[in-house]
């Protein structure tokens, strides 16, 4: 049985994912341009001569490997990395006589999705992989969504479209996803906390209001015993 073209192919899925996730890190500049570039060529060498091993595998990685070097130099051209310009000047596409790239990558998903044969499905799954992944091309949101509607009627078997599932459903098996109730303790603390601001304040107000009556009353009956000799004379 022939390996899965997305199998073979995710290798370099993931080293453009770890490439991106680095530059958007910001820790692009421990990578150097000409090392990473040895890196990608040397992946696309491997992935050709590992597909050559499976006869119908070498035919489907055949027709798939060029769009994947336009979205591998879309991906590290238009990165954050330092060298993103540099690449840009000098993509892997060069090395095989394509000057069109990005535009060559939808000529030839619009020519796969006219294909009905067998094993055209899969291949449009590495289109709708690499375009979820992030490659435009230069084009506007509609035009990419409506190819990517058009390849997603027919790549269910290989790729999980599902947007509201799990990335990685694993992680969620042992979770318990109930909304649980905060403990009665926890949600009453916030409560008595102000409750007790509250009661300081009436009790300081009710103090200072006491304290300024009964100023006022000695001072009234001082003012009343300066004026009345009767309360000052001896008997």
């Amino acid at each position: 049985m022939s390996a899965s073209l997305i199998t073979h192919c995710d290798p370099l899925f993931q080293a453009v994912c770890r490439y991106n996730r680095i530059a958007r890190k910001g820790s692009g500049a421990s990578l150097d341009y000409t090392q990473v570039r040895a890196e990608v060529e040397e992946m696309f060498e491997v992935l050709a001569r590992t597909a050559r091993g499976d006869i119908a595998l070498g035919e489907q990685y055949r027709r798939v490997e060029l769009p994947l070097i336009i979205f591998v130099d879309s991906m590290m051209a238009g990165s954050a990395l330092p060298f993103a310009q540099k690449w840009s000047n000098n993509p892997l596409a060069f090395s095989r006589s394509e000057r069109s790239g990005d535009e060559k990558f939808f000529i030839l998903l619009d020519e796969t999705l006219a294909e009905k044969k067998e094993g055209t499905d899969e291949r449009l799954a590495i289109y709708y992989i690499c375009m979820g992944l992030g490659f435009t091309g230069g084009n506007q949101p509609d035009y990419l969504r409506k190819k990517m509607e058009a390849c997603a009627q027919r790549v269910r078997a290989y790729v999980d479209i599902d947007e509201s599932a799990f990335i990685t459903p694993a992680s969620y098996q042992h979770t318990n996803l109930s909304n649980l109730p905060l403990p009665m303790a926890a949600s009453l603390v916030p409560l008595l906390i102000v409750l007790s601001g509250l009661l300081l304040v009436v009790v300081a107000v009710n103090v200072y209001t006491f304290y300024s009556a009964s100023a006022e009353l000695t001072e009234s009956l001082k003012a009343i015993t300066a004026h009345n000799p009767a309360t000052t004379s001896k008997p």
